[in-house]
């Protein structure tokens, strides 16, 4: 007889936790004669599933013949227990219950139940998961939708699931072949985006379009737009610039690959998106982060189609954020961040002495003679002792420039350059407010931001600082300022005085 999986009616499964039941696979590593206890031993080793049963359950059961390879889990588990006179049942946390069978419930007649998967065109779907609900009992459609499934009865409920697809419950009742229909899952598909000149609905957008919101700059300590795009929208390549790690540097940003040839013809440059803020061509970098609503990303060459040859590398369309309708309320937000950073990596370097005995044993090797005299060897002992108490550079014998070479042999001093060339941590910080309000006739958004960065090096201008202020006022016309009104605001007061009941 085949094992009988029977209903446990106190949990509700997920498709996550059948599916890995169903594809769960073992490994037997060769061929061996094994207790039944042995065999749930290797089964809770290779997966996250225990199994929970009386001690003495299978104390008189023959051993299990297993075959050197992998076996999926559930074929397992059906011929250990291919007698019929147990049974099990997945419960909570994935633990299989395993227990004697009840005759009764081995009577029942089982259905054979066969169909097809479709999507709403009448494609076949491939992989779709097909459940006996509330049971482990379930398999996968083929490569044509197709699939065959044993359930306990009539009265069985089919779950059917996608990825991408809304979930069915199919009644069994008397049909043994079904034809099931999925819709594809309209979550989010009402969400706005900025496509161009306007918006659309998620649901009615075919073109490539990513798109990120507030939430992705809030509470981040970057500096500009471009940091806090990495690695929020797939496809965006943003990498360092010449500028390379200087306080406030910009970014490479590139959607659509290297497209265009570079002024001399020898090589490709990098086609940058065209960014547009608020409708106007700008800077994306000169923005504050902390000011922006919605960043969405054109990827193809549906952009080019809006603003022309400029957005060949693709468009990137920024709002930023409004006053709203608060009934004559008013939202004050401040906030600050602050961080410090140092260099990641810096290698371990030898003394001034140890360069020294370093060298001349290299000119000794190459041709007798050497850099450092034993008086000069001297001085960068002192100097590394007490620095500046020795002479660190010499004129030359004609007093025309110094005795150094052109390496910069010879010299005596003991600088440590990391330390004169480098603060050890430096800190950036930012601040941000923001006031936002209005009723149904006048609404604000004003912000103000200050950004300030400071580079790691000392000898030299080595910071970046960035201002920003940002002002939208919006007014709806004031429903008494009608056409009439303003004829009259033409005519002279004497014809048509002022009445004070328009305000």
């Amino acid at each position: 007889m085949r094992a009988f999986i029977f209903l446990l009616c106190t949990t509700v499964f997920s498709f996550n936790t059948v599916d890995s039941y169903s594809q769960q696979k073992i490994k037997i590593k060769k061929d061996m004669e094994m207790s039944i206890d042995e065999v749930f031993k290797v089964v809770s080793k290779q997966s996250k599933f225990s199994f929970l049963y009386p001690q003495e359950l299978f104390k008189d059961a023959p051993k299990v013949n297993l075959k050197e390879g992998e076996i999926l889990l559930n074929q397992l588990l059906t011929n250990i227990f291919s007698n019929g006179d147990t049974s099990f049942r997945l419960s909570d946390n994935n633990v299989i219950i395993v227990e004697k069978s009840d005759p009764k419930q081995l009577e029942i007649q089982k259905i054979k139940i066969s169909g097809t998967v479709l999507d709403e065109s009448g494609q076949p779907l491939p992989g779709a998961s097909v459940v006996e609900k509330g049971t482990l009992n379930g398999v996968q459609t083929d490569f044509d939708g197709k699939f065959s499934l044993d359930v306990k009865n009539a009265n069985a409920i089919l779950e059917i699931s996608f990825v991408g697809f809304e979930t069915k419950d199919i009644v069994v009742t008397n049909q043994t072949e079904l034809t099931i229909t999925l819709l594809e899952s309209t979550a989010n598909l009402g969400e706005v985006i900025v496509v161009g000149y306007g918006t659309r609905k998620k649901a009615t957008v075919t073109s490539a379009v990513a798109q990120v919101s507030a939430e992705t700059f809030q509470d981040r300590a970057v500096a500009n737009v471009t940091q806090g795009l990495q690695g929020a929208i797939g496809g965006l390549s943003i990498t360092n610039s010449q500028s390379g790690g200087e306080p406030g540097a910009e970014q490479n940003i590139n959607i659509r690959g290297l497209m265009t040839s570079n002024s001399t013809g020898t090589g490709i440059d990098n086609a940058e998106p065209l960014v547009i803020i608020d409708g106007a061509v700008m800077n994306i970098n000169d923005i504050n982060p902390e000011d922006i609503e919605t960043v969405s990303v054109l990827k193809d060459a549906a952009a080019a189609s809006i603003y022309g040859s400029r957005a060949a590398g693709g468009a990137i369309l920024i709002t930023t954020k409004s006053g709203k309708n608060m009934k004559g309320g008013m939202i004050v937000n401040y906030s600050n961040n602050f961080s410090y950073s140092t260099y990641t990596k810096w290698p371990d370097q030898a003394n001034a002495l140890d360069y020294a005995y370093a060298m001349n044993d290299a000119l000794t090797n190459h041709n007798g003679r050497v850099w450092y005299t034993d008086e000069r060897l001297g001085w960068i002992e002192q100097n590394m002792a007490n620095p500046g108490s020795a002479p660190t550079l010499v004129p030359n014998s004609t007093n025309t420039s110094w005795d150094v070479t052109s390496g910069g042999l010879r010299g005596s001093g003991s600088t440590v350059w990391k330390d004169f060339l480098f603060h050890k941590w430096t800190q950036k910080s930012k601040h941000n407010l923001s006031i936002r309000g209005g009723d149904e006739k006048l609404n604000y958004y004003i912000s103000g931001g200050a950004y300030f960065e400071d580079g790691l090096f000392k000898v030299a201008e080595n910071n970046y600082n960035r201002y920003n202020l940002d002002a939208k006022i919006a007014a709806k016309p004031l429903k008494w300022l009608s056409l009439e009104l303003l004829t009259k605001m033409t005519k002279s007061d004497a014809e048509f005085p002022w009445d004070p009941a328009y305000g």
